[in-house]
C-alpha cells in the first residue's frame, strides 16, 4: 500500500510541476505582464529585493523591464542608471519593433535631458514626434524656436497650443499675430489672462474675466475680486470680492482677503488671512510684512498669539 501511495504521489507532484511549467510558459509569452508584476512587487518591502533582482535579470531581452527599471531609477533620483535602461529599453523595442516602449523611452529621455543637455534633449523629442508623439510639439517649439512645431501642435489639437504660440510670437515682438493667437486660446478655454492684456476696454475685461468665473479659473477669480478691491475694471465692491474668494482657497485668495479685511477694521480676520497666505506660500514678501506690522502696532493682542 506504501508503494501504491508513494507512486500516486509522485505523479501528483509531477502533474503539478508540469502544470506549473505550463503556466510559467504561458505567463512568459507576455513579457509585459511579468514586468508589470515585478514593478509592483517593488513597492511591496519583503519582496523588494528580490523584484528589482528578477527584473534586472530579464531585463537584457525584455524591454518592458528595462523601461520599467528606467521609471524606477528616475523615481529614485539615480539619473545615470535610469538613462542606461531608457537607452537598454529602446535597443529591445528596436528589434521587436515595439512602437509603444520606443515612443516612452524616447520621451522620458528627452524630459531627463531638458536641463542638462539641451542638444540630447531635442535629439530624444525629435525621435518621440518622428514615431507620433503629438505632446512633444510644444516642447520643441520652446527649445529650438521653430515655431512650425507650434503650428503642427494647433493643427493636432493639442490643448494650450494657441496659448503656446501666442506667448512665442508676442516674445518675438509679432504683437498682432499674438494677440490673434491669445484670442483663440481664450475661445477654445485654454486661458483667460494672456487673452485679457490685449483689451484696453473694460467691458471686454469684464466679460473675459466672467467667462474665466463661468468656467471656474481661478485666476479670473483672483484677478476679480482684485478689480473689487481696488476699483482697476469695475467699481470698489468689497462683499462682491468677499463672496468670489470666500470659497476659492488658493494663496491669493488669502493675501486678498487680508488686504479686504484690513480695509473693513477687521483686524483680527485680516491677519489670519494674511498668515494663512504666508504659510502656503512658504514665505512672505514686503506688502504682507507691512500690513502685519500695522495691524500689530493698531493691536497688538493678537500679534502675541502668531
Amino acid at each position: 500500500m506504501k508503494k501504491y501511495f508513494l507512486i500516486g504521489s509522485l505523479l501528483l507532484s509531477l502533474n503539478l510541476m508540469a502544470l506549473e511549467q505550463n503556466e510559467f510558459l504561458e505567463i512568459s509569452n507576455n513579457k509585459e505582464k511579468i514586468a508589470s508584476s515585478l514593478l509592483k512587487d517593488l513597492r511591496n518591502m519583503s519582496k523588494f529585493k528580490d523584484s528589482l533582482f528578477k527584473l534586472k535579470s530579464i531585463s537584457s531581452d525584455n524591454e518592458y523591464a528595462a523601461f520599467d527599471l528606467g521609471v524606477y531609477f528616475e523615481y529614485k533620483k539615480e539619473i545615470d542608471k535610469s538613462i542606461l535602461y531608457y537607452k537598454k529599453a529602446i535597443e529591445i523595442a528596436k528589434l521587436s519593433n515595439n512602437n509603444d516602449i520606443l515612443k516612452k523611452s524616447f520621451f522620458n529621455l528627452g524630459l531627463l535631458y531638458i536641463n542638462n543637455d539641451k542638444d540630447k534633449s531635442i535629439f530624444y523629442f525629435k525621435k518621440a514626434s518622428e514615431l507620433g508623439v503629438e505632446k512633444t510639439y510644444l516642447i520643441l517649439g520652446d527649445l529650438t524656436g521653430n515655431e512650425d512645431y507650434y503650428k503642427e501642435a494647433i493643427k493636432n489639437g493639442i490643448f494650450y497650443s494657441n496659448l503656446a504660440y501666442s506667448k512665442f510670437l508676442f516674445k518675438n515682438n509679432r504683437i498682432e499675430e499674438s494677440k490673434k493667437y491669445a484670442k483663440k486660446a481664450f475661445e477654445n478655454k485654454e486661458d483667460y489672462i494672456f487673452y485679457l492684456g490685449f483689451l484696453k476696454d473694460k467691458n471686454k475685461q469684464l466679460y473675459v474675466l466672467k467667462q474665466g468665473i463661468k468656467d471656474n479659473d481661478i485666476k479670473s477669480k483672483e484677478i476679480l475680486a482684485n478689480s473689487y478691491i481696488h476699483g482697476i475694471i469695475t467699481p470698489v465692491d468689497l462683499n462682491k470680492a468677499i463672496a468670489i474668494l470666500k470659497d476659492l482657497n488658493s494663496k491669493n485668495s488669502f493675501y486678498l482677503l487680508g488686504e479686504i479685511y484690513y480695509k473693513k477694521g477687521n483686524l483680527k480676520k485680516s491677519l489670519f488671512n494674511f498668515n494663512k497666505f504666508k504659510y502656503m506660500n512658504g514665505s512672505s514678501n514686503e506688502k504682507v510684512e507691512s500690513y502685519i506690522d500695522n495691524i500689530c502696532d493698531k493691536q497688538a493682542n493678537l500679534c502675541l498669539k502668531f
